[in-house]
């Protein structure tokens, strides 16, 4: 899925949120783990404000759960809240490492 997505940029076309969408899926079903990849695919969904689905998020939250990435999983979760992805409004949580000098909520 991600060589269909870099393939597709790289001949100058527009890769469609479902297909970034799908990309974040398929790096993060159980067994695949590429939860890194995943995160830059959000990334970019929030660089260049487009919309991420419901299931994308559902699936990097468990793989990164599954691969305990506590910090990452409140990243997305406070992301999926402000972008208003369905069935996560609300359910944005406090960012309880913000105080810290060091810390990116999505460095890896």
């Amino acid at each position: 899925a991600l060589n269909a997505l870099e393939a597709c940029e790289s001949n100058g076309f527009d890769a469609s949120d479902s297909m970034v969408n799908s990309c974040i899926a398929a790096c993060t079903i159980p067994g695949t783990e590429r939860w890194v990849e995943a995160l830059n695919l959000v990334k970019k969904l929030s660089a260049e404000e487009r919309n991420a689905h419901t299931d994308s998020i559902k699936f990097l939250t468990n793989c990164l759960t599954r691969n305990k990435r506590v910090k990452e999983v409140s990243a997305v979760l406070r992301y999926a809240d402000d972008t208003n992805v369905p069935g996560y409004e609300g359910k944005g949580e406090l960012d309880i490492f913000k105080h810290l000098p060091n810390f990116k909520p999505d460095d890896p």
